[in-house]
């Protein structure tokens, strides 16, 4: 993999300044909300500007460096933790799910199995060391294979990060810059208004000029509406800032951004359905707000916990204490 200044060197040799590279570095860092490196924000300038970076051999990413929407994905692993296959129904269909957790030295990530993929569940275990090639969901940051994806045992060596140590945290000891995982209840949600605009060409926020909606850089479009939420969350330790942004938005109002604008239009409030005082895991980002000199938390994905994984990971906590 080219190193960060070798990709600069390269969009230099495209005609750009080193001025111009930083700040599309920047933005499209701010595009993605904070969630993608320095590095790899990097490689997405250099494919939006024509320079091909697939000839190298070793196509992985450290798992850091996934972030919502990738297509293409391809990392290697150990395999931390597999869940049990659980069976559910939905508009009169059965289906299957397993979760399995991945780790490397950078940190920790879910891997979603469907249907005749939690197949490869009975072939696989905690310790083995697997190559994926898959996606990720837009707003969401979980690995998918879907139709073309695959998963490989290699023969490697991984040094993972715990997933204990480096996912589940309490908010007390958060730094800035971690990626964490936190079981907390949401105590407070600050009822601004939820839906702004993206653009359907490259995904940044639409401005409002003369009464138009523009994208800065596309001009006038057709704007898609997203989601935003903001709040408070609280787990006995500290209490944080949270701030949802798209799916996260989505699973906290418990409405997609058409229906929440529907609402709104019908001089309802979009935030009805949303249960305060009730828990939640939260896996996300840790941002110091520099404004206000404190540290927020950019929540990618939320989920209710599951009581037996709840279990599992006490008791792999307490047999840690006693070794």
């Amino acid at each position: 993999m080219k190193s960060y200044e070798e990709v600069v060197e390269l969009l230099k040799s495209k005609g750009l300044s080193e001025s111009d590279i930083n700040d599309k570095i920047e933005n499209k860092i701010e595009e993605f909300s904070g969630l993608i490196s320095k590095e790899g924000a990097a490689y997405m300038v250099a494919a939006e500007n024509g320079i091909d970076l697939k000839e190298k051999s070793d196509n992985r990413l450290k798992i850091k460096n996934i972030i919502p929407g990738m297509k293409n994905v391809e990392i290697v692993g150990k395999i931390m933790r597999v869940s049990s296959v659980k069976e559910f129904s939905r508009n009169d269909k059965t289906g299957k799910v397993c979760s399995v957790y991945l780790g490397d030295e950078t940190g920790t990530i879910r891997l979603t199995l469907w249907d005749d993929e939690t197949d490869v569940a009975d072939k696989i275990k905690v310790g083995d060391v697997i190559k994926v090639y898959g996606y990720t969901r837009e707003g969401q940051l979980e690995l998918r294979l879907g139709r073309y994806g695959k998963i490989i045992k290699v023969d490697e060596k991984i040094n993972a990060v715990p997933i204990n140590e480096k996912n589940r945290s309490t908010i007390k000891s958060l730094s800035a810059g971690e990626r964490k995982e936190l079981r907390a209840a949401l105590v407070k949600v600050f009822e601004g208004k939820p839906i702004f605009y993206r653009c359907p060409i490259c995904g940044k926020r639409i401005i409002e000029e003369n009464g138009v909606l523009k994208c800065p850089e596309h001009g006038e479009v057709e704007p898609i509406p997203s989601l935003v939420v903001s709040g408070i969350i609280d787990d006995g330790t500290e209490n944080i800032r949270v701030v949802f942004f798209r799916n996260a938005a989505e699973k906290i109002l418990g409405m997609n951004a058409k229906e929440v604008e529907t609402k709104m239009k019908l001089g309802k409030s979009a935030y009805d359905s949303i249960e305060l005082g009730k828990d939640y895991i939260f896996s996300g980002r840790v941002k110091r707000n520099d404004l206000f000199n404190r540290l927020e938390f950019i929540v990618d994905d939320v989920r209710e916990p599951n009581v037996i994984e709840e279990i599992k990971m006490l008791i792999g906590d307490e047999n840690g204490k006693k070794e």
